[in-house]
């Protein structure tokens, strides 16, 4: 990760305030879940800088931390990086209703629709991921979320009849896609798609990819949780991410103090989620 028609700044604006509430929820509940990314701001054997940058993209802040030996060659990666962002939100977003993604949903059921490269490589991936888990990851909950987003709205349950019915739409299965003709049909009338699980990560990807052909390949993008690691930082064997954790644990002298658990990571990727 339907969707009112609006402007792109509107879309943003919403989900960036949507994105932080969820937080906001999170940090009162569950405690804070803090990712912070540890490195030399310089490192002159090596002659690289550590840049960042930080935009909103897809709803959600995304920030980019990489070392470049110029200023130029870093600012032309991270904008390689964000405009590969940005050509997939228009792909893959299901709040925007001209989005590819959406175009493919409104499509009568049984119809066959050409996708792109990209939306063929995310379903294909979300359809192996659902054999996978026996159908526990499936991107065809799109009714069953709208309806939810709904009730967030109203602050109000959804109806049970509504999302009975809505439930009945759900089946990972009845999504058909052909490889060889690059095409995709959904095979009940009123299916939605919710890329949500699976659109940042495919996206951060995507952007260290074309960071990679822009000539930085020591880099960290972190995606609202989601993060995607390159080359580690220069002299060291590991980018250091630090997860705070959600409740304290008890120590000997029986006070409760938090004990963050540190991931050294790289070439690699990984997510937080709430609790």
């Amino acid at each position: 990760m339907g969707w009112d028609a609006m402007n792109d700044e509107q879309n943003l604006a919403i989900n960036s305030n949507r994105h932080s509430l969820r937080s906001g929820v999170l940090h009162l509940l569950c405690g804070a879940i803090a990712l912070l990314v540890l490195g030399d701001l310089l490192n002159a054997e090596e002659g690289l800088r550590r840049y960042e940058y930080l935009q909103i993209r897809m709803g959600i802040p995304v920030q980019i931390t990489l070392y470049a030996d110029r200023e130029d060659v870093a600012n032309r990666a991270a904008d390689a990086a964000y405009d590969r962002f940005r050509e997939l939100d228009r792909i893959l977003s299901d709040y925007d209703p001209d989005s590819e993604l959406m175009r493919f949903c409104a499509a009568s059921a049984g119809t066959c629709v050409p996708l792109s490269p990209e939306l063929m490589s995310v379903l294909t991936q979300a359809r192996q991921f659902s054999q996978a888990s026996d159908g526990a990851f499936d991107v065809t909950v799109g009714p069953v979320v709208k309806l939810w987003r709904v009730a967030r709205r109203r602050k109000a349950l959804p109806d049970e009849k509504a999302l009975a019915a809505a439930r009945e739409l759900v089946d990972w299965q009845q999504v058909r896609l052909d490889a060889e003709q690059q095409t995709g049909a959904l095979l009940r009338a009123g299916m939605r798609l919710d890329l949500g699980a699976i659109a940042k990560g495919y996206a951060a990807d995507e952007a260290l990819r074309v960071m990679k052909a822009n000539g930085v390949a020591i880099a960290l993008i972190d995606a609202g949780g989601d993060l995607t690691l390159g080359d580690p930082p220069p002299g060291r064997a590991a980018w250091s991410v630090v997860i705070e954790p959600l409740q304290p644990k008890a120590t000997a002298n029986g006070s409760a103090q938090p004990v963050p658990v540190t991931l050294h990571l790289k070439n690699c990727a990984v997510a937080t989620s709430g609790d």
